[in-house]
Protein backbone atom coordinates (compact mmCIF):
# COMPACT_ATOMS: atom_id res chain seq x y z
CA UNK A 1 0.00 0.00 0.00
CA UNK A 2 2.89 2.34 0.77
CA UNK A 3 4.30 1.88 -2.75
CA UNK A 4 0.90 2.73 -4.25
CA UNK A 5 0.95 6.23 -2.73
CA UNK A 6 4.68 7.04 -2.59
CA UNK A 7 6.03 5.16 -5.63
CA UNK A 8 8.33 2.17 -5.60
CA UNK A 9 11.90 2.20 -4.32
CA UNK A 10 13.95 0.29 -6.88
CA UNK A 11 17.07 -1.68 -6.06
CA UNK A 12 20.41 -0.09 -6.87
CA UNK A 13 21.33 -2.56 -9.60
CA UNK A 14 19.34 -2.30 -12.82
CA UNK A 15 19.63 -4.87 -15.57
CA UNK A 16 19.50 -3.64 -19.16
CA UNK A 17 17.57 -6.06 -21.40
CA UNK A 18 16.30 -6.29 -24.97
CA UNK A 19 13.47 -7.86 -26.92
CA UNK A 20 13.32 -8.33 -30.68
CA UNK A 21 10.09 -8.60 -32.67
CA UNK A 22 10.36 -9.70 -36.29
CA UNK A 23 7.86 -8.60 -38.93
CA UNK A 24 7.61 -9.06 -42.69
CA UNK A 25 10.50 -6.80 -43.73
CA UNK A 26 11.56 -5.27 -40.42
CA UNK A 27 12.77 -6.05 -36.93
CA UNK A 28 11.78 -3.93 -33.93
CA UNK A 29 14.33 -3.84 -31.13
CA UNK A 30 13.21 -2.62 -27.69
CA UNK A 31 15.53 -1.85 -24.77
CA UNK A 32 14.32 -2.12 -21.16
CA UNK A 33 15.49 -1.51 -17.58
CA UNK A 34 14.55 -4.41 -15.29
CA UNK A 35 14.65 -4.05 -11.50
CA UNK A 36 12.81 -4.98 -8.34
CA UNK A 37 11.14 -2.84 -5.67
CA UNK A 38 12.94 -2.94 -2.34
CA UNK A 39 9.75 -2.55 -0.31
CA UNK A 40 7.09 -4.72 -1.97
CA UNK A 41 9.27 -7.09 -4.03
CA UNK A 42 7.49 -6.45 -7.35
CA UNK A 43 9.60 -6.76 -10.52
CA UNK A 44 9.51 -3.80 -12.91
CA UNK A 45 10.28 -3.52 -16.58
CA UNK A 46 10.55 0.01 -17.99
CA UNK A 47 11.00 0.62 -21.71
CA UNK A 48 13.95 2.92 -22.42
CA UNK A 49 14.19 2.92 -26.21
CA UNK A 50 12.89 1.25 -29.34
CA UNK A 51 14.14 1.28 -32.92
CA UNK A 52 13.48 -0.50 -36.22
CA UNK A 53 15.75 -2.18 -38.75
CA UNK A 54 14.43 -2.59 -42.29
CA UNK A 55 15.59 -5.04 -44.96
CA UNK A 56 14.61 -7.91 -47.20
CA UNK A 57 15.51 -10.65 -44.74
CA UNK A 58 14.22 -9.57 -41.35
CA UNK A 59 15.37 -12.66 -39.41
CA UNK A 60 18.97 -11.97 -40.48
CA UNK A 61 18.59 -8.38 -39.21
CA UNK A 62 17.31 -9.68 -35.88
CA UNK A 63 20.15 -12.20 -35.53
CA UNK A 64 22.80 -9.59 -36.32
CA UNK A 65 21.31 -7.09 -33.89
CA UNK A 66 21.17 -9.76 -31.17
CA UNK A 67 24.90 -10.46 -31.65
CA UNK A 68 25.69 -6.76 -31.30
CA UNK A 69 23.59 -6.40 -28.15
CA UNK A 70 25.16 -9.52 -26.59
CA UNK A 71 28.66 -8.15 -27.25
CA UNK A 72 27.66 -4.99 -25.34
CA UNK A 73 26.57 -7.07 -22.36
CA UNK A 74 22.82 -6.63 -22.78
CA UNK A 75 20.75 -9.73 -22.02
CA UNK A 76 17.33 -10.82 -23.22
CA UNK A 77 14.31 -9.82 -21.20
CA UNK A 78 13.72 -13.40 -20.03
CA UNK A 79 17.29 -13.67 -18.73
CA UNK A 80 16.95 -10.31 -16.96
CA UNK A 81 13.83 -11.48 -15.12
CA UNK A 82 15.64 -14.66 -14.07
CA UNK A 83 18.62 -12.67 -12.76
CA UNK A 84 16.38 -10.30 -10.79
CA UNK A 85 14.47 -13.19 -9.23
CA UNK A 86 17.69 -15.10 -8.48
CA UNK A 87 19.14 -12.18 -6.49
CA UNK A 88 16.69 -12.89 -3.67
Amino acid sequence: MYCFFFDHELLDKLIIAYSIDVGYMYATISIYKVSKCRRCGKTFCKKIDSYDKFGWYSQYLADEEEKILRKRGIVSIAEAYQKVEKKD
